[in-house]
């Protein structure tokens, strides 16, 4: 078994030394976006959350007003008449009556 490990350590070990090492720009560029990447989508998401909880909070508000508005008018008074056209005037349209004196 300790023969066994030490073939594949080896193995690694020369595997290794024959290639190339990549640039620590590139690598730390390609940690860098991904770190950009996942912090903007997790303020997204936190932005998104704080978004529904205020949306939430503000329909609460108004179902609440709306319930309340109900509640407290409890007589149910019909609406007003319609106010009907004044008439012609008759003044000087109609003889005047003869009185005997």
């Amino acid at each position: 078994m300790k023969q066994r490990t030490l073939v594949i350590g080896l193995f690694f070990l020369l595997a290794s030394c024959g290639l190339e090492l990549p640039d620590s720009k590139v690598i730390t560029k390609e940690i860098y976006d991904e770190r950009v990447s996942q912090l903007k989508k997790e303020r997204q998401e936190r932005c998104k959350k704080e978004a529904f909880e205020r949306a939430e909070a503000i329909v609460d508000s108004i179902v609440h007003d709306m319930l309340q508005i109900g509640l407290t008018d409890t007589l149910d008074f019909p609406e007003k008449p319609i106010r009907p056209e004044a008439p012609d005037h008759i003044i000087g349209t109609v003889k005047q009556f003869e009185v005997e004196k």
